[in-house]
């Protein structure tokens, strides 16, 4: 993988055109040009990383996220009902939904994704960060170049910011208007300029996918699946292979 993302790197520095800037590694390429300076960081070693930490990241916790989503649908056909009539009332059967147009209607379904991402805390840990200057907090002296682990699945249960912490509940993302509230206290993606740089096509891809399936199929656990699996920790949370059945809803009939 590496020598074939060198490869694209090469061919676009060879060819590369500073009045045509349209992705990812243009910008890269254009911003590496500016000056010397510019051009220590942004080299084809930390573009290599960059791509890789992207497509590592933009494949496994969308897959996982969604995994566990179709499970809690699975499982609890009132939400998926809710979630199913929502978007039949915003969006209808004759396009598929979409992120732009309909999230801002589907707040339910929105609460819902908001949840999963909570209540599942796929990474325990956000990467490590290191502090550049002497930091204070909470009467704690941390002196410049240590190196901090946010505990996300602590931050993301906490009873000061969710109303059920340890229950799955979308309403913890609604108020009692069933408006969309308390989003910034979900960090799952980090906060602050450090936050992860995929969260919005992350989000777009799940939102996606996920009405999409909702929209058109009624999901339910195989009879001879057992439930209450228990997930475990790799690099992300894991959660075991379970069957589902997948069933044309009937207003398509």
């Amino acid at each position: 993988m590496v020598s074939v993302v060198q490869q694209w790197y090469d061919e676009r520095v060879k060819h590369f055109n500073a009045n045509e800037v349209n992705d990812m590694l243009d910008a890269f390429i254009a911003e590496q040009k500016t000056d010397e300076n510019s051009a220590k960081f942004f080299n084809h070693q930390a573009y290599i990383g960059n791509f890789l930490t992207l497509l590592i990241a933009g494949t496994g916790s969308p897959i996982f996220t969604l995994y566990y989503a179709y499970y809690i649908l699975a499982l609890d056909p009132e939400i998926q009902t809710k979630i199913q009539q929502e978007i039949d009332q915003y969006v209808g059967e004759q396009r598929f939904p979409s992120f732009e147009d309909d999230k801002g209607n589907l707040t339910f379904t929105t609460a819902f994704l908001a949840e999963i991402d909570r209540f599942c805390a796929l990474n325990k840990f956000l990467p490590p960060r290191i502090n550049s200057e002497e930091a204070h907090i909470n009467g704690y002296n941390i002196p410049k170049g240590n190196i901090f682990l946010v505990n996300t699945a602590n931050c993301l249960r906490d009873q000061k910011y969710f109303k059920n912490p340890d229950e799955f509940d979308p309403n913890n993302f609604l108020d009692v208007n069933g408006k969309l509230t308390n989003l910034e206290s979900a960090i799952p993606f980090g906060i602050g300029i450090r936050r992860c740089p995929g969260e919005f096509f992350t989000k777009v891809e799940i939102f996606t996918c996920f009405t999409a399936i909702a929209q058109n199929f009624d999901i339910s656990i195989a009879k001879d699946e057992k439930i209450g699996k228990r997930e475990g920790y790799e690099l992300v949370k894991a959660f075991p292979r379970f069957k589902v059945v997948l069933k044309r809803r009937n207003r398509f009939n």
